[in-house]
C-alpha cells in the first residue's frame, strides 16, 4: 500500500484537514501510450485491494488484468483501510466532492493525463461520476453500477436508520467504542443490499422451531464480520459523505450537469435494487449525452455488481466491442422540396457524394414535394367513405413523375389498401391518419436509397418506426429516449462506415408499435433525436434556403443572413414560430453539443447558418 500526503486540504464545508493522507494501490505497468490505466472506486465497506473484493473483474486472467493494464484503486477519506479517518466525532463532515477533489491530487502526482476506464459500483460510481466531470484529462470509458447521480430520500432514510442504530450504543463516539451499534447497523445495511426473495430462499428453516432462526443467525454473522474488521466512528461520516452525493449541487441542477459529461458511459443497473432503484440508472442513461444502460436481472438486489461477475464482464466487454465499431457520422436532413424534381434529386445525390468523401453520413429525409399535402387530401376523401381513386391516380402519377424506373408499386399498393379500409370503415382517427402519412417518407427514403445504390454508394433504408419510441401521457406523445437510443443503436450496430443509411423522418411508433407522426417539420426534430443518440459530429439541415435570415427575405429586400447563432438564440425563434426549425430541434443537440448547419441545396456552395453552443 502506498501513501500519498496532502499538507493542507480544504473541503467543501470550508473546514480543513491538516496532513491528510491518501491510501492507494496500483497493479501492473502503466504502457508506453499510458492508455491502459483503470481507475476503479470503492463502495463503503471496501479497500485498496479491488483484487479480493472485486475478483470477479479484477486479476490476472480476469477481464481487468494486470499484465495488460494499470489498475489504481484509492481509498476513501474516512475509510478505517489507510487513509486518514477519525478517531472522534469531532472530524469535519466530508462529501464525494472531496473526497474526489483528492483523488485528482492523486492523479496529478502519478501525471495521469488521461485514463482509459472509470469504474465503480454504489458509492463508487458516485465518485466515479463526480471523478469524470472533474477530471481535467482524457477518460475514454466510465462504466456506472448500482449508482445514481444523486444520493435520493430513501438512501439517505436507510443512512439515517443506521446512525441511529450507531448512537443507540453508548460506547459510540470512541475509537474503539460502539460495536454493537455498528453491527445492528450493518444488519439493517444487510436488509437493503440483498432481495427478500433472496433471504427467503436461502435462510429459511426447515424445522419448526420456536427460535435460533438460519435468518437471525445471518444477519448477526454479517454485523460481527463487518463490525470486527470496520469503525463505527467511520461508518458515521462515510453514510453522511454518501448523504452529499448531488452531481448537480451549484451546478445548475443535476440534468444539467449530466448533459456535460459527453464520455462514453456504460449504466449498468440491477432491477432488483432496493438501495438504488433500476429508476435511477435509467435516468443517468437518459441525461448523460453519450450513455447506454444495461439492466440485468439478479437475485441478489444492490449487491449484484459485487455478485452477478459474468454478466457483468459480458456488458461491459460488448461495451468496449461497441466503442470500437462505433461510427461518428455527419447527419444530412433534407426537407420535402429539396427532394421533388429531377434537378434537386441530382443535386442530392451530388451533395451526399461530396460530403460522403469527407466523414461517415446518415441521411434523414421529409416526403417529398407536396406528397404530404396530397395525402391529407386522399385520407380526408377516405374518412368521410367517398371515392378517392382520381385523386389516386393523381398522387402516384405525382409519385413517379421524376424518378424514372425506381419501382415503388408495394408502397403504392399498400397506400391503395390501407386508405380502401379506411373509407370502408370511415374512420377519421389521428391514428388512421397516421397511417397514411407515413408513406410520404416510406417512398421517400425507398427512392433515395435506390438513387444512391443507382450511383453506386452503399445505402440501405432505415424505418424509424423501428427506432424511435413514444409514449402517450396526458394526451401527448412524449419520446422514450432511453428505449429509443437502445433501440437506435442495436439498428446502427451492424452498419459499416462505408454505407449512408437513409432514415425516414417525421415518423415514429408508440409504446405498443402503432405508428405515429412528430408534426410538421417534424424531420428536423427526426435528425436531431438520431444525431444525439448516435453522438454525431454534426446535423446539416438542407433545404430551400441558405441559412436563417433577419426577417423573411421574400418579404424584406435588405434582409440580413445570420452566420452564428447559439442554441439558445434558435431555440427561441423554433419556439416562436420559424418553420424552419421544429420547437424541440435543438434540444438534443444542445444536450450533446452537436452542431447544426442550414444549408441550401440550391445554392450548396454558400455557407448557410451555423448553430452551436
Amino acid at each position: 500500500m502506498k501513501k500519498f500526503k496532502i499538507e493542507k486540504k480544504v473541503l467543501e464545508s470550508g473546514e480543513q484537514i491538516q496532513n491528510l493522507n491518501i491510501a492507494y494501490q496500483t497493479y501492473g505497468e502503466l504502457n508506453a501510450e499510458k492508455s491502459n490505466v483503470i481507475w476503479v472506486f470503492h463502495a463503503i465497506s471496501g479497500d485498496t485491494n479491488v483484487f479480493e473484493w472485486w475478483n470477479g473483474l479484477f486479476g490476472e486472467g480476469k477481464l481487468y488484468d494486470p499484465a495488460t493494464h494499470y489498475i489504481i484503486c484509492a481509498n476513501c477519506i474516512g475509510s478505517p483501510f489507510g487513509s486518514t479517518n477519525p478517531n472522534s466525532l469531532d472530524f469535519p463532515q466530508i462529501t464525494v466532492r472531496d473526497q474526489v477533489s483528492a483523488f485528482l491530487l492523486l492523479a496529478n502526482e502519478l501525471n495521469l493525463e488521461a485514463i482509459h476506464t472509470v469504474i465503480g459500483g454504489s458509492f463508487g460510481g458516485y465518485q466515479a461520476l463526480e471523478f469524470t466531470y472533474s477530471f481535467t484529462g482524457n477518460i475514454s470509458n466510465m462504466v456506472l453500477l448500482a449508482s445514481s447521480a444523486k444520493e435520493s430520500a430513501w438512501g439517505i432514510a436507510i443512512h439515517e436508520a443506521q446512525r441511529m442504530a450507531l448512537k443507540a450504543d453508548e460506547t459510540f463516539g470512541s475509537r474503539n467504542g460502539g460495536y454493537k451499534g455498528l453491527k445492528a447497523a450493518r444488519a439493517l445495511a444487510m436488509l437493503t443490499y440483498r432481495t427478500s426473495d433472496k433471504l427467503i430462499k436461502d435462510q429459511t428453516d426447515a424445522n419448526n422451531q420456536l427460535d435460533g432462526f438460519k435468518a437471525s443467525s445471518y444477519l448477526n454473522y454479517q454485523g460481527d464480520k463487518f463490525s470486527e474488521k470496520f469503525n463505527s466512528i467511520s461508518l458515521y461520516y462515510l453514510t453522511k459523505c454518501i448523504d452529499s452525493h448531488n452531481i448537480g449541487r451549484n451546478r445548475g441542477g443535476v440534468s444539467a450537469a449530466l448533459q456535460t459529461i459527453n464520455i462514453p458511459t456504460l449504466v449498468i443497473g440491477f432491477t432488483s435494487d432496493l438501495l438504488v432503484p433500476i429508476q435511477s440508472q435509467r435516468y443517468m442513461a437518459e441525461h448523460l449525452p453519450n450513455a447506454i444502460l444495461e439492466e440485468i436481472e439478479s437475485t441478489y438486489g444492490h449487491d449484484g455488481f459485487l455478485m452477478e461477475h459474468e454478466a457483468i464482464k459480458a456488458r461491459i466487454k460488448q461495451f468496449y466491442l461497441q466503442r470500437e465499431k462505433h461510427v461518428k457520422r455527419v447527419i444530412l436532413k433534407f426537407g420535402g422540396s429539396s427532394l421533388y424534381g429531377n434537378n434537386q434529386l441530382n443535386k442530392v445525390i451530388d451533395i451526399i457524394g461530396k460530403e460522403s468523401l469527407k466523414e461517415p453520413l446518415a441521411v434523414v429525409v421529409s416526403a417529398r414535394g407536396k406528397t404530404t399535402d396530397k395525402l391529407i387530401e386522399l385520407f380526408n376523401l377516405a374518412c368521410q367513405g367517398l371515392d378517392f381513386s382520381d385523386k389516386f391516380t393523381i398522387f402516384s402519377k405525382y409519385s413517379i413523375a421524376d424518378i424514372g424506373v425506381i419501382d415503388i408499386e408495394e408502397e403504392l399498393k399498400e397506400l391503395r389498401h390501407t386508405l380502401s379500409a379506411i373509407s370502408f370503415l370511415k374512420i377519421s382517427s389521428a391514428q388512421a391518419k397516421d397511417n397514411v402519412l407515413v408513406f410520404g417518407e416510406l417512398i421517400s427514403a425507398k427512392i433515395l436509397s435506390t438513387l444512391l445504390r443507382q450511383n453506386n454508394y452503399s445505402s440501405q433504408i432505415i424505418d424509424a418506426r423501428e427506432c424511435i419510441v413514444c409514449d402517450l401521457k396526458e394526451g401527448k406523445y412524449e419520446i422514450d429516449l432511453l428505449k429509443s437510443k437502445t433501440l437506435t443503436g442495436q439498428q446502427f450496430e451492424s452498419i459499416n462506415a462505408e454505407t449512408i443509411p437513409v432514415i425516414t423522418g417525421f415518423i415514429a411508433s408508440d409504446s405498443k408499435g402503432n405508428t405515429i407522426t412528430l408534426g410538421r417539420n417534424g424531420s428536423n426534430l427526426s435528425s436531431s433525436l438520431f444525431a444525439q443518440f448516435l453522438q454525431a459530429k454534426a446535423v446539416q439541415n438542407w433545404t430551400d434556403v441558405d441559412g436563417i435570415y433577419s426577417s423573411d427575405p421574400r418579404m424584406v429586400a435588405n434582409a440580413i443572413k445570420i452566420k452564428k447563432m447559439n442554441y439558445q438564440e434558435a431555440n427561441e425563434l423554433a419556439c416562436f414560430g420559424m418553420n424552419l426549425l421544429h420547437s424541440k430541434t435543438i434540444l438534443p443537440l444542445s444536450k450533446s453539443n452537436i452542431p447544426l448547419h442550414i444549408r441550401s441545396t440550391k445554392f450548396p456552395e454558400q455557407q448557410g447558418t451555423i448553430i452551436d453552443k
